[in-house]
């Protein structure tokens, strides 16, 4: 019988109590350091297995993928305002209360974007959040409303895909705070004049307590007249859902699902798309410049170029129309981006008639479950 420090070190190589009952009783009579060899070897063979069914199912996507863009059939749009899909959120949580970003459109004006934490105590959103923004703006989209409205708490937690989990609500409403705790200050400089609004983008917000939403995930069922409000809602500002109708971009959720947590990749993805529609000839865009727009506070940008060199290598699979790459070497690194081979566009053009996605966890059933953590 094994001494109880071997089995807790074969706990910590196999996982559980059951995995190391099963290992014994299929290893009798061996040495500790016999069973140590054979657990970490499993171990192994265990992770080669998986790394193995991984990459079978991503290469089963990305066929999927592929087979999309190709015929342009995309089944479920997300729409996502033009000045966020230039000038994206932070990274990563960031205790500064105002980030400013720049871009170019593609007519060649300015576009400048200022974040504004404006709610005391409450961060400006990072990461995971740009994802359940999008599913705002979408659904207010596809409800030609700027007001997003649930009728009761069961269609609330079905559409967000919550759970009864404390710390599962929880990471949905810090996240939900910092959304409603932001404005943007857009402006659009053509070089003779210069347009500018300052928007809240959540307006207002009226959403189940916890409680609520643990009662109903019980079975107990909640009638709205015990409320004071007809229903639920997310409330877009005016001006916000203005510059939504006017220019909103189009993204596939097929693909943007995959990326949920990855803002990086989410933000280069969704910049590649609306650039090379836009695009008339090409451009050549200097690293720093690049790295500005996406907004990355990755103090190594070669490191950095590394990590987008890798997503255009994805991106390039499913799209191999894509203009897009990486000349030069180190401080001579461009970044260059022009109109797709045979003009075949991410998306289609006819794209903005279909929208879709009625819940978030369609997006991704994890982006508000994971809690986002400062690195």
């Amino acid at each position: 019988m094994a001494s109880e420090i071997i089995t807790l070190a074969l706990k910590s190589i196999l996982r559980n109590a059951k995995d190391v009952e099963v290992f014994l009783a299929a290893n009798p009579g061996k040495t500790d350091e016999q069973l140590l060899a054979a657990a970490l070897a499993l171990k192994n063979e265990k992770s080669v297995v998986r790394r193995k069914q991984k990459e079978l199912v991503e290469k089963k996507q990305s066929q999927e993928l592929r087979k999309k863009v190709a015929l342009g059939s995309w089944d479920e749009m997300l729409f996502i305002a033009r000045a966020l899909v230039l000038c994206g959120l932070p990274y990563k949580r960031t205790k500064d209360r105002e980030v400013i970003k720049t871009a170019r459109l593609g007519n060649g004006d300015k576009l400048r974007v200022t974040f504004k934490a404006s709610k005391s105590g409450v961060d400006l959103p990072f990461g995971k959040d740009r994802a359940l923004l999008a599913w705002i703006t979408t659904c207010a989209k596809k409800q030609g409303n700027a007001r997003v409205k649930f009728e009761s708490t069961a269609e609330f937690i079905r559409a967000f895909g919550l759970s009864d989990s404390g710390t599962h609500y929880k990471a949905f409403r810090d996240s939900l705070d910092r959304l409603k705790g932001f404005s943007c200050y857009i402006e659009v400089d053509n070089g003779e004049k210069e347009a500018s609004h300052h928007e809240s983008v959540i307006k207002d917000a009226v959403v189940p307590s916890r409680s609520d939403a643990r009662r109903e995930l019980s079975g107990e069922v909640r009638l709205l007249a015990e409320k004071d409000h007809s229903g639920y809602y997310l409330e877009l500002d005016p001006s916000f859902y203005q510059e939504l109708v006017d220019h909103s971009v189009p993204l596939p959720l097929d693909l943007m699902k995959k990326y949920g947590n990855n803002p990086i990749a989410w933000d280069f993805i969704q910049l590649i798309s609306y650039r090379t529609a836009a695009a008339k000839t090409t451009s050549r865009i200097p690293l720093d410049t690049l790295v500005s727009m996406l907004g990355s506070s990755d103090s190594n940008i070669w490191r950095l170029r590394a990590t987008l060199e890798s997503i255009l290598e994805e991106l390039k699979e499913i799209w191999p129309e894509m203009n897009a790459r990486f000349e030069g070497k180190r401080k001579n690194t461009l970044f260059v981006i022009g109109p797709p081979l045979n003009g075949h566009t991410l998306v289609p053009r006819k794209a903005k008639a279909s929208i879709g996605i009625t819940k978030m966890e369609a997006l991704d059933p994890e982006v508000i479950d994971v809690d986002q953590e400062e690195d």
